[in-house]
Formats: C-alpha cells, sequence, structure tokens
C-alpha cells in the first residue's frame, strides 16, 4: 500500500532525525493552508522549530 505524502514527509523527517520539526508538522501544514502560505515559507517556518529547537539543548544532550 502506498503511503500518503504526508506520512511520506513524517517518514523522511523521522529519518533525518528532525524530531521537532516532525512533531510541528501537523500544525505548520494547518496554519499554511488556513494562511495561503507558500512552499518556501513553510519549509522556512518548519526549519526554524527544528533550528530552535537544536539551539535550545545542552550541548551534549539531544533536542528532544
Amino acid at each position: 500500500m502506498k503511503q500518503s505524502t504526508y506520512q511520506q514527509l513524517r517518514s523522511h523527517l523521522a529519518y533525518l532525525n528532525l524530531a521537532a520539526a516532525a512533531e510541528a508538522l501537523p500544525t505548520h501544514l494547518d496554519q499554511a493552508r488556513q494562511h495561503d502560505i507558500g512552499h518556501t515559507q513553510f519549509l522556512e517556518g518548519l526549519l526554524r522549530v527544528e533550528v530552535e529547537t537544536t539551539q535550545a539543548a545542552p550541548i551534549g544532550e539531544p533536542a528532544l
């Protein structure tokens, strides 16, 4: 059975160890839909969540 695009995206984020981005994905998709956010802005927002989570983690500690 073929995965949906959403499931594929979640799988890619998990494979790349982008747990914060994977967790934020549903919210960001809803916001993008509601506010007609473009692809580039959507991706930047999703990656920003991951970057901010990584920066907030103590050195040597996993982000999540």
